[in-house]
């Protein structure tokens, strides 16, 4: 049996970097930079991106996703 691994997504505004599922098509005006089926690495990166390029951080995964993370919010 095949099992579907979900994907996650990184976009890139003038306004923020966000952090997105798969499916969740609903990204207004940001351009998609890369995908990955890793949450934590992709997480990782997008905070990384965050960082360098001095924007805000959104992420938009549902939680469930999110309980490796450390106490501290996400958002930059």
């Amino acid at each position: 049996m095949n099992s579907l691994k979900k994907m996650y997504a990184v976009y890139l505004s003038n306004l923020a970097v966000e952090l997105r599922s798969g499916e969740d098509l609903n990204f207004g005006e940001a351009r998609f930079i890369c995908s990955q089926i890793n949450y934590r690495s992709i997480f990782e990166f997008a905070m990384n991106l965050a960082k360098y390029k001095k924007l805000p951080f959104y992420n938009y995964v549902p939680g469930e996703q999110q309980n490796w993370l450390p106490q501290c919010s996400p958002h930059l």
